[in-house]
């Protein structure tokens, strides 16, 4: 079964470390904190998102 990332918007501090790292997977809202735009994104590069979110927000399972 392939992994896809989810997003826990509660933790999310709108730093848009993601959206640097991965601009088509994370796009920031409204309110400034990020959200997936890309659910089918390549794992790798969430991964990466994962790795540098500073509030530990993206969780990928």
């Amino acid at each position: 079964m392939r992994s896809k990332a989810k997003y826990s918007i509660e933790g999310c501090i709108g730093c848009q470390v993601c959206v640097n790292i991965a601009p088509s997977v994370f796009k920031l809202n409204h309110q400034g904190t990020a959200e997936i735009k890309n659910p089918n994104a390549d794992l790798a590069v969430v991964k990466e998102a994962s790795d540098q979110c500073p509030s530990e927000s993206i969780i990928i399972n």
